[in-house]
Formats: C-alpha cells, structure tokens, sequence
C-alpha cells in the first residue's frame, strides 16, 4: 500500500511538473508576444524574432508528454484558429487566368504582363503575395497563443491573464519614462512618431490602448 501511494503520489507531482512547464511556455510566449510584437510590419526584425519564438514555443509544447488527464483542444479554437490562417492562406493560391483578370483593379496588371508575353499565366488573388505571406506568417503566433491557452487548465489560465497584467504594468512604466523624455522621444522602441505619448512596447498609441484594455479584462 505504501508502495503504491508513493507511486500515485510521484505520478501526480509528474504530472503537475508537465503541467507548470506548459503553463511555463505559454506565459514566457506571451511575454514575448506582448514586447517584440508591437512594432507590425514596420518592424521586420522583432516580427521575425517572435515567429522563430513562435517555432521554438510550439516545438517544446509538443515535446512534453500529454497531461493527465490531457485538456483537448476545442473545436471552436481550431476552427477560429483555421479560418484566420485560412483568410490570407487563401489569397496565395494561384488562379487561373480566366478567373484572376476577371477581378477588379487587375486591369494594369494584365496590360503589363500582355507587354512580356505572360498575360496567361496563373497568378495568386492577392496583388502583392509578398506581404500577404508576411501577413500569413504574423497571424501565426496569436494563433498559436491562443491554442495554448486552450489547452491550459484554470490554475494556468490564471497564470496567463497575471502575465498579462503584469507585461502591461511594466509597459505603463516604460510609457511614462517615455513621457519624462519629452521631446527627446527617448525609451522609444520603434518609430519616433508618436514622441509624446505613452505608448510602452508598442509602435503607437492605439496599439497600447488596447495593451491595456486587454489588461484590464484580465
């Protein structure tokens, strides 16, 4: 009997060490989400930064060994999940030429490829495939975020929305040493164009509202 209580007792502290390390990487993620991504698409390096964290966040989540019992992952947040990846996905496919001349604003673009001989090639929906590729591959870390938090029990929940809370206090506090600057524009992250403003780890001031209306909920 004692045998056997020491093992149920060593599974149980097994099982809520993997349950800490998942809550671990969702909330490290967080954090990294919540500082390297507000600069957008202006700031290519920190975006690029937090899709590789993205990778890394996702490969050591599924490395650990499934909970016990394990939180499924709910239908709904992999249908949102698909259908916000699916959005930009979707406009990269390649469409025949019937169908892509066929679109509005297409004109110049069929005028000029008529010029070189490849008017009949098949071209993707989207007019610039770069950026909606890059659009593609920023939508990635949210989504994986929200997966995770998913897959999290309430006592790691509870953990996140604290990260939350806690990433967004320290974003006030870099804020208001961005105001103490004054015209300086000193502690600003990204572009100088919003000098005089509190906007904290973000490239604007409506992106840090809604840091901090987010915070708030949380």
């Amino acid at each position: 009997m004692s045998a056997a209580r020491a093992a149920s007792s060593g599974g149980n502290g097994w099982a809520a060490s993997l349950a800490w390390n998942r809550t671990t990487i969702a909330c490290l993620f967080t954090v990294a989400a919540m500082v390297l991504g507000g600069g957008g698409s202006g700031a290519s390096e920190t975006e690029l930064a937090l899709q590789l964290i993205a990778a890394l966040a996702c490969a050591a989540w599924i490395a650990l060994p499934p909970l016990t019992p394990a939180v499924p992952l709910s239908r709904a947040v992999l249908a949102l999940g698909a259908l916000v990846l699916a959005l930009p996905l979707v406009q990269l496919v390649p469409l025949p030429p019937v169908l892509w001349q066929a679109l509005p604003g297409r004109a110049d673009e069929v005028a000029s490829l008529a010029l070189v001989g490849a008017a009949d090639r098949w071209m993707p929906w989207s007019m610039t495939p770069a950026r909606t590729l890059a659009s593609l591959l920023a939508t990635v870390p949210p989504v994986i975020a929200m997966a995770m938090a998913s897959r999290l029990d309430r006592r790691g929940r509870n953990a996140l929305l604290a990260t939350i809370v806690v990433v967004a206090f320290a974003s006030v506090l870099l804020g208001a040493m961005q105001l103490a600057s004054g015209a300086t524009g000193g502690w600003q992250l990204y572009s100088p164009a919003h000098v005089g403003y509190l906007i904290g780890f973000q490239a604007n001031r409506n992106a840090q509202a809604d840091v901090l209306l987010v915070a708030i909920l949380a």
